[in-house]
């Protein structure tokens, strides 16, 4: 079985009512969803609502066609703004505090492939997220088109563009100061963009409302981490030709400062990460997409691993922190403008190929 597959094109509000048309059900279900999970950290419905009110402004100064897009898709569930905004939101209406997505992101550049660019990673949430996902196909004008694999009713999650611009993300958490822009809209700018300059000025020209590590990656054969606190920024670049990151900060300009809280609740980043990076930096041969797959299939610290089941796996808690499950794993090659996705952890789970 593969994710549902949503094709919109035209200007923002059409596109936004047209994703409302082909997948309300979903999008409803993942405002529901994430309702619950509010709850569950003590923040009603209509709490995040109200906290996601100072969003709209900021999303409007950062682009007023994602603000748009946002407003078509809420008209045509027939639903208030503020609903699809919380939703956008929903990393930040907790705020860092609590953030709520754990992954491993990959790229390897030229030098180490055949003579691609290939940026890949799992994304690591709770099991029932998996029902709300969508491969979004965004044809738009005077912009680039843009494959997705997204949670319904997000502006801007992990994909690639036809200019070559590809994006994986870690979420992170850091005490800050509140405010700012809320990170799925700066996704959407980032694939909105055609070079991987001009990606990097989407990341960091608005104050981030949450910490974040966009790791972002060009055809042209570079890729970069950037790595946003509430208060700072820094943008580190892949001289190794093949790097990978994971949910805790590593930029020495940020650790003197950033006070960095998710890793306490996901301890098991600092494994992640450094499995990751010693498989790449030790490889021998060049790093193609089987290769890739095998490092995400590790189960290196199993339940919590590269390749993740801690949901589903009967294991104590104790101290292992998040619970979150790899929802999908997803390999794109950004000189072929191919995308591999596997909708579960790829250990059990084949890949199905998506192109532009």
């Amino acid at each position: 079985m593969t994710f549902q597959y949503v094709k919109v094109s035209g200007e923002p509000y059409e596109i936004g009512v047209q994703m409302a048309k082909q997948a309300g059900d979903k999008i409803n279900r993942c405002i529901d969803i994430y309702a619950d999970l509010f709850a569950s950290v003590g923040v009603s419905w209509a709490e995040a609502r109200q906290k996601a009110y100072a969003y709209i402004p900021e999303i409007e100064r950062y682009d007023p066609d994602i603000l748009a897009e946002l407003q078509g898709m809420a008209d045509g569930l027939e639903r208030p703004l503020v609903d699809i905004v919380t939703l956008n939101a929903r990393s930040e209406v907790i705020f860092s505090a609590a953030a709520v997505d754990g992954c491993t992101t990959i790229s390897a550049l030229p030098s180490r492939t055949s003579g691609s660019t290939l940026v890949a990673q799992n994304w690591d949430h709770y099991l029932r997220l998996h029902d709300v996902m969508l491969i979004v196909d965004i044809v738009q004008k005077n912009k680039p088109r843009i494959l997705m694999v997204n949670e319904a009713g997000l502006i801007g999650k992990i994909g690639m563009n036809d200019a070559g611009v590809g994006l994986c993300f870690n979420a992170l958490g850091c005490e800050g100061t509140p405010g700012g822009l809320p990170i799925h809209c700066a996704a959407r700018g980032i694939l909105n963009s055609y070079t991987i300059g001009e990606a990097i000025g989407a990341a960091i020209q608005q104050k981030s409302a949450n910490g974040v590590n966009f790791h972002i990656a060009s055809k042209e054969g570079v890729s970069v981490c950037v790595e946003l606190a509430n208060d700072g920024y820094d943008v580190m670049f892949n001289h190794s030709g093949a790097m990978a990151h994971a949910n805790h900060f590593v930029s020495p300009n940020l650790l003197g400062y950033v006070k960095d809280r998710f890793q306490e609740r996901t301890p098991d980043t600092h494994i992640r990460l450094g499995v990751a990076q010693h498989f790449l930096n030790n490889h021998q041969g060049e790093i193609n997409e089987s290769v890739i797959q095998e490092l995400l299939k590790n189960h290196v610290n199993y339940p919590d691993a590269i390749c993740r089941h801690g949901e589903s796996a009967n294991k104590p808690v104790g101290k292992r922190g998040n619970i979150f499950e790899t929802v999908f794993s997803v390999i794109m090659d950004l000189n072929k403008g191919t995308m591999n996705v596997a909708n579960g952890p790829p250990c059990e789970t084949p890949y199905v190929q998506h192109k532009l």
